[in-house]
């Protein structure tokens, strides 16, 4: 059995300006989701988190820890999904990771 057996989703990227529903559409995807923070994301074992919950990083375009976040990705067998202002600010190495999906144009 080769790698084209390992059954992994790219993770998704919501982006949109402040008020578009980021938060909410990620939260519909779920029943009850992890929620961290670009910046302060602290995770030592992958492994014991909870692949049925998933997982929802917030604000990825301000100061993301990088190194933790590309290993959440890269490890991590459940659904992950972050949020970002824009796509700009997001570093290089977690856009190509992630597919990107726009929020609406509908306020919160």
């Amino acid at each position: 059995m080769g790698l084209s057996n390992i059954n992994k989703d790219r993770p998704i990227l919501i982006v949109g300006k402040t008020g578009t529903g980021k938060t909410t559409l990620a939260m519909s995807m779920f029943s009850e989701p992890m929620v961290f923070y670009g910046n302060e994301i602290e995770i030592f074992d992958i492994g014991a988190l909870p692949r049925d919950r998933g997982i929802i990083v917030e604000d990825i375009h301000y100061k993301p820890k990088k190194d933790v976040i590309l290993n959440l990705i890269r490890n991590y067998r459940g659904k992950l999904v972050l949020t970002s202002i824009n796509k700009k600010s997001v570093p290089k190495e977690i856009l190509n990771a992630c597919k990107v999906k726009l929020a609406g144009s509908k306020n919160y």
